[in-house]
């Protein structure tokens, strides 16, 4: 018998392995795993084991945050878990060491209080191990392991000057924690600088501090913040408010690195702020509380509406409501699909005197004209508007999402959108690369075996695109691109609303086209009904008014719906073929096909996509927000701010590009152009030319076949030169650069003189084939090209063997030559800081317009709620006229503010509402007061009643003193009381509740002093009580 439960004892033992029980505990919050510690000897090593605390501190930070003290004697030691909610660690009593839990607030909105201690004065925490020190001893503890570990300050020589910790950080690698601590050798100015030490703390090291290298200034008040192994603070006390240094302390290395910034506070503020918030992507939310904001313009008589807002007011603004500006952006007047384009909007267009589109509307009661790039800029400005305010942070670094098949004056115009709002964009970002990274570098089921392929489709608003992308691990690359810019869910949207505005016409003898705010309703009840028909088979349309005040009802079913969208599904198609005949695949190839974009919601594309690549499209991404999140990653990425892991994204270019000079094309590779269709960006080429005097270079698509259809292929023309003399032929090289925004441009040109030119090395051919480009170029461009862009090395190539020996001891010599670039269609420097100007003076007057609402809203406010108030809370504290006097205002006043004062200045609002206060505000007054009054008499009677009893201990003659002075006291209070109920609640009180509380401080003051003056020299804890309520707060990072 007794075998057999041996046996079964065993048996359960074994059931379950290590690796699950750590699994399950990792899973508990601290009160349980300290419950189960003592289940067994396994469990409890398996619980103090590092990686077990490890991995249940990062589960434990994906929750709510838990909170670790309750209380430590020296004897004993325990935890309570409370949750998200908060805990003050104070002293409650003299000893050092004895610490008492309090709950208070909840986590999110209060900080932790200091410590009220003269032992410890600050508490700092590091991957949830705690560091409170004292002037004596430092104290850590670990709630993990229920480890407290005490010891002394004082490192070699027994060292006695004030010191204090600046923070507790942890080497990523040894995981060992290290404490730096600041000594402080200046008083009032003199003395040598600070100097630092730091602590290693770890299972083996022994406790010694070790001097750092380098003086700094900091200010003993900065708290640094601990992220990635590192702690990050602020030194602004170098005497120059705005010369600021960032200094970074490394874990892992312990060297502190100072960098100089000059800029103002509040920049680097936030630049601390960004390295504290660094916890994944958010998606912010707008005014309306949404996280998708319209990108609409509309201008009303005095104030611009934008996002949600503009979106509300295209129905009462129509002719000056601009939407769906990426179709205008950088566009052509002139181009043929533009034309089909302009007549679907509603407000007014013309050509401008560059052949470009303008946009002329009322606005402050003048016509106003503005370009697309400046009505984009309005949308980037509110959007940098929103994360300010949701950030608390000034905003300038971004990437932002561009469609594949944007030109070169597209992107461009883009970037001259973001510098009228005041951005600062480090990326264009193709909408499908922002897509496909934000899907690859999260993926973890990646091997080293080979490459997963993806299709990415984005079906958006106004064009349709399609992504094949390459993944591995750490790194994802664009194999192919494909678009059809003129395919998109609008035009879904419009196939309803033609099939309902004939309807309507037979139906109801109406004619929606010829009425825009008809139009509007209309299009966009269509685009409801399309939603419901992704998810129903059937629907119904209804409209209040429509037009000529007629109701009109509708009804379709989806596979009616389908019908009349047959030839745009048939569309879906072909940037799907196109893009797998140009990525070189087969079906087999294709792991995944991810589906996103507003429009992706019909269930026919999901049935043409599904026959297309023998495979059910997955949705494992955010349809709406996929890309921003992208482009968000990407942001981080290229910023100095953030650390990220390392994750290489190569995007691809979706058009071929060639050069030409005033001799002809120059011709690079076999096919003609100097990037190809496909190529990886950015990328730099150098040309060798030969010239004698000043030459142009222009740039083009080397084939217009692959644009959208109406557009120019030319890109913009270079002026190179002059060029100083040479008798013979100039050898110039030129150095060509696709940049991170899918920009041509011509970086430098360079005049290249030799000591002796060797004749194999001159030609008489102006150009140069793609051989003689790659050697032709010396080591020095090389190592440049391999420099700047990185894995895209190979357009250029060192010197060969022969070569080399030929240019042994030679020496080269670079001369620049001056480049003037001829941009067609962009804006000039001059135009873009009028349009900058416009669109502060814009931001002002809409600052303008919100205020004058507010001081609108807060008078019509405050007479609904004085009316209330007068007739009921209010009514015994006024006589019969004032009652009278303040509801006949208040009765003007409503009247006024909807008759003649419905558009008034701010100041007139202002000024309205300071004549009602002035009525209002001494009966407010004597309302607050009496229950005012009433405390403070409590709080006096206290006052009186305990220095009377703290006199009992005293000699007799201060006694009688401290009780003359509480008698003198209360003799006035009750003399006060007595004339002050005599009067009617309808004028000013005799004693007010200030006089109250004056006449008990000066009680306590003269019977402070009485009691101290009598006693030995008191203790430093009682000299002033109003002191150790204003103790330093304990702040926990």
């Amino acid at each position: 018998m007794e075998s057999a439960r041996k046996r079964m004892k065993k048996a359960h033992n074994n059931y379950l392995p290590n690796e699950i029980i750590a699994q399950i505990l990792a899973s508990l919050p601290v009160k349980s795993i300290l419950r189960f510690k003592c289940v067994s000897k396994q469990w409890g090593s398996t619980i103090i084991d590092q990686h077990f605390i490890d991995q249940h501190l990062s589960n434990q930070r994906k929750k709510e945050p838990q909170i670790l003290f309750a209380s430590y004697t020296a004897n004993r030691s325990s935890w309570i878990d409370l949750g998200s909610k908060r805990v003050i660690i104070t002293n409650s009593s003299n000893n050092y060491g004895d610490f008492k839990a309090v709950l208070k607030h909840d986590l999110r909105k209060t900080t932790i209080r200091n410590l009220l201690s003269d032992q410890y004065t600050r508490l700092y925490s590091c991957d949830g191990v705690c560091c409170l020190y004292g002037k004596e001893t430092i104290l850590l503890c670990n709630p993990n392991t229920i480890e407290f570990r005490c010891f002394s300050v004082y490192g070699e020589g027994e060292r006695t000057d004030y010191y204090h910790i600046v923070g507790i950080g942890r080497d990523a690698v040894t995981q060992e924690f290290k404490i730096l601590r600041l000594f402080d050798w200046k008083l009032e100015g003199e003395g040598p600088p600070n100097e630092y030490e730091i602590l290693t703390l770890g299972p083996e090291a022994e406790i010694s501090w070790r001097k750092l290298n380098g003086i700094y200034n900091m200010l003993r008040v900065q708290r640094p913040i601990y992220t990635n192994g590192a702690l990050y603070w602020l030194d602004i006390g170098l005497g120059v408010a705005k010369f600021i240094r960032f200094f970074v302390l490394d874990a892992g290395n312990s060297e502190i690195k100072a960098e100089a910034i000059v800029e103002r506070y509040e920049i680097l503020k936030a630049l601390v702020n960004a390295v504290a918030k660094q916890r994944g992507i958010d998606v912010l939310l707008n005014d309306e509380s949404k996280r998708e904001t319209p990108a609409v313009v509309s201008f009303g008589e005095k104030q611009r509406f934008m996002g949600s807002a503009g979106a509300a007011s295209a129905t009462m603004h129509p002719k000056s409501t601009i939407l769906q500006v990426k179709k205008l952006i950088g566009r052509k007047f002139s181009e043929p699909d533009l034309e089909k384009e302009l007549k679907l909007f509603p407000f007014e267009t013309f050509e401008g005197p560059d052949g470009g589109i303008l946009i002329r509307l009322q606005y402050m009661g003048e016509a106003h004209v503005f370009t697309p790039v400046q009505i984009l800029g309005m949308l980037l400005s509110h959007l940098k508007q929103i994360a300010e305010k949701s950030l608390e942070m000034s905003v300038s670094d971004c990437v932002i999402g561009i469609p594949s098949y944007f030109t070169d004056g597209q992107r461009r115009a883009y970037l001259d959108a973001a510098m009228i709002a005041g951005l600062n964009p480090l990326r264009l970002l193709h909408d499908c690369t922002a897509t496909a990274l934000g899907y690859g570098i999260y993926k973890t089921d990646l091997s080293d075996s080979g490459p997963i392929y993806t299709v990415f489709v984005d079906i958006g608003h106004c064009d349709t695109q399609v992504c094949i992308a390459s993944f591995e691990t750490g790194q994802m690359k664009i194999i192919s691109h494909a678009f059809d810019s003129r395919l998109g869910g609008r035009d879904f949207d419009e196939v309803l609303f033609n099939h309902f505005a004939s309807q309507f016409r037979e139906q109801y003898n109406i004619d929606v086209y010829s009425n825009i705010k008809a139009s509007i309703r209309l299009r966009a009840s269509c685009e409801k009904l399309k939603k419901v028909l992704s998810a129903n088979a059937e629907a119904q349309l209804n409209i209040e008014c429509l037009m000529d005040e007629k109701d009109v009802r509708g009804f379709i079913k989806r596979e009616e719906f389908e019908n009349l969208s047959s030839g745009l599904l048939e569309r879906i198609s072909v940037p799907c073929h196109k893009a797998l005949a140009d990525s070189g695949l087969t079906l087999d190839k294709i792991n995944s096909v991810e589906l996103v974009g507003s429009g992706s919601r019909i269930p026919a594309i999901t049935r043409i996509l599904a026959s297309i690549f023998n495979r059910e499209p997955s949705r494992t991404i955010n349809a709406s927000e996929c890309v921003a999140r992208g482009c968000a990653l990407q942001c981080a990425m290229l910023s100095p701010i953030f650390r990220v892991r390392e994750y290489e994204v190569q995007d691809s270019f979706p058009f071929s590009i060639g050069f030409a000079s005033d001799k002809g094309s120059i011709c690079t590779l076999s096919n003609g152009v100097l990037f190809p269709k496909g190529h990886p960006f950015p990328s730099v080429k150098i040309l060798t030319l030969h010239r004698t005097n000043t030459f142009h270079m222009e740039a083009f698509y080397a084939n217009p076949n692959e644009l959208p259809s109406g557009l120019s292929p030319h890109i913009n023309t270079f002026t190179i030169g002059p060029i100083p003399s040479h008798t013979n032929m100039a050898k110039v090289r030129v150095r060509v650069k696709l940049n991170l925004h899918g920009i041509v441009i011509l970086d430098s040109a360079a005049l290249l003189m030799e000591d002796h030119m060797d004749d194999s090395e001159t030609s008489n051919d102006p150009h140069l084939t793609s051989e003689e480009v790659e050697d032709k170029c010396d080591r020095m461009s090389s190592a440049e090209n391999h420099a700047e862009t990185g894995n895209h090395a190979q357009t250029e190539s060192p010197l060969p063997s022969g070569g080399g020996a030929a240019r042994k001891g030679r020496f080269v010599k670079r001369l620049e030559i001056p480049i003037s670039e001829s941009i067609s269609g962009g804006m000039k420097r001059a135009e873009l800081a009028k349009a900058e100007e416009k669109e502060r003076w814009l931001v002002q007057q809409d600052l303008k317009m919100e205020q004058t609402k507010e001081k609108k809203n807060a008078l019509e406010s405050y007479v609904y709620e004085m009316r209330d108030k007068i007739l009921n809370t209010y009514r015994s504290f006024a006589n019969v006229s004032e009652r009278e006097e303040i509801s006949r205002k208040l009765q003007q006043t409503e009247d006024w503010l909807y008759e003649d004062g419905m558009d008034e200045s701010e100041s007139v609002y202002v000024d309205k509402l300071d004549d009602l206060r002035e009525l209002v505000d001494p009966i407010e007054k004597r309302y607050k007061d009496e229950e005012a009054r009433a405390q403070a008499t409590r709080d006096l009677l206290k006052c009186i009643a305990d220095y009377r009893m703290a006199a009992g201990s005293l000699s007799s003659i201060k006694k009688d003193a401290v009780n003359d002075e509480c008698n003198k006291a209360e003799r006035w209070l009750q003399e006060k009381s007595q004339q002050q109920d005599s009067l009617p609640k309808d004028v000013d009180p005799m004693v007010w509740s200030s006089d109250i509380k004056r006449k008990a401080e000066a009680l306590e003051a003269t019977c402070k002093y009485m009691i101290r003056s009598n006693s030995s020299p008191p203790r430093r804890d009682d000299m002033n009580d109003s002191d150790q309520s204003k103790s330093d707060s304990m702040q926990v990072d």
